[in-house]
């Protein structure tokens, strides 16, 4: 099938999947700006898929727009939307009339892919029907280290620095730490609005930005920590797991299910909670490192060929 795959960036596995049924690439509206804004830019975007275009898939919010703008013109075509915008989190806190854009959207769709069973939750139940869940993928090779480290005492968090992704229950969560462990330090790797705020009071945290490979920071620590309110997707985790460190995080993260997989314990309600089981494996080094065997096993089952396959099934569902 001719195929057209509209996109913010994109992302890495999307970009795979968009490969896999050879799309023609075609960057989406500029991101960051008001989805009101966006949407009278979106008839240029239109314009520029070809009009034998038989499927189109999409990723981001703004591009849902422009592909259920594209369906109503094309009904016999094939729309896919990839779920990935947190602001599907949020349908019941948008103004009435982005709600209703949104929710229209939606409705065009032939097929919704979310990438964990957390992010389908938040989709409307009269669309659950169109459907299928397909899992992100990790380069295990690219993160994996033969020996993790576990007599680090060292925690790493990957990610936006803003209150959805909890990042200032970490800092708290360190600081409660570092008065028993001394040695230990707090990599923060990303930016986002509260950095200037937490950088104040951050005596041996490492606020290191964001960095496109961070590996380099993972393989110090042993915790990796995510205390998010939520983040319905996001493949950090993954990749913590994958270079050993031990996963501690709130069920609103999207793959806490595979955080379950390695021990129930490593999914926490608060602070108070995470800082007990953080120091409970800081003093159980074989626990530890049980945990973190686990961890590196269950991430290599997230590869590209299985994302792969059941991205095809998914398309081969409604064509």
């Amino acid at each position: 099938m001719k195929t057209v795959f509209l996109h913010d960036g994109p992302h890495h596995a999307h970009g795979v999947w968009a490969k896999s049924l050879n799309a023609k690439f075609i960057s989406n509206i500029t991101p960051g700006f008001p989805i009101i804004y966006r949407i009278f830019k979106i008839p240029k975007v239109i314009a520029q898929i070809p009009s034998d275009t038989e499927l189109l898939l999409c990723e981001s919010g703004a591009a849902m727009i422009a592909g259920a703008m594209w369906k109503k013109r094309n009904p016999k075509g094939k729309f896919i939307q990839i779920i990935d915008d947190p602001k599907i989190t949020q349908l019941d806190k948008m103004d009435p009339i982005t709600r209703k854009i949104y929710v229209w959207a939606l409705s065009q769709c032939d097929l919704l892919i979310p990438t964990t069973p957390l992010m389908k939750s938040y989709i409307p139940k009269k669309y659950q029907g169109k459907i299928k869940i397909v899992p992100l993928f990790v380069d295990y090779k690219k993160f994996h280290q033969k020996k993790a480290n576990i007599e680090s005492k060292n925690i790493i968090f990957v990610g936006r620095v803003g209150k959805e992704k909890g990042v200032d229950r970490i800092v708290s969560i360190f600081k409660g730490l570092n008065q028993t462990y001394g040695e230990s330090r707090l990599y923060i790797i990303g930016d986002g609005p509260l950095k200037s705020t937490l950088k104040k009071s951050s005596e041996n945290i490492i606020w290191a930005g964001f960095q496109k490979n961070p590996r380099e920071y993972l393989i110090k620590g042993s915790i990796y920590l995510n205390m998010a309110r939520i983040e319905p997707a996001g493949v950090a985790v993954l990749e913590a797991m994958a270079t050993g460190l031990v996963p501690v995080v709130t069920d609103k993260v999207g793959f806490h299910y595979a955080v379950r997989d390695v021990a129930e314990e490593l999914i926490v309600k608060d602070g108070q909670e995470a800082e007990r089981v953080i120091k409970r494996l800081w003093s159980s080094p074989s626990l530890l490192r049980e945990y973190s065997n686990r961890a590196m096993d269950i991430a290599e089952d997230f590869t590209e060929k299985r994302s792969l396959i059941m991205f095809k099934e998914a398309v081969e569902w409604i064509i």
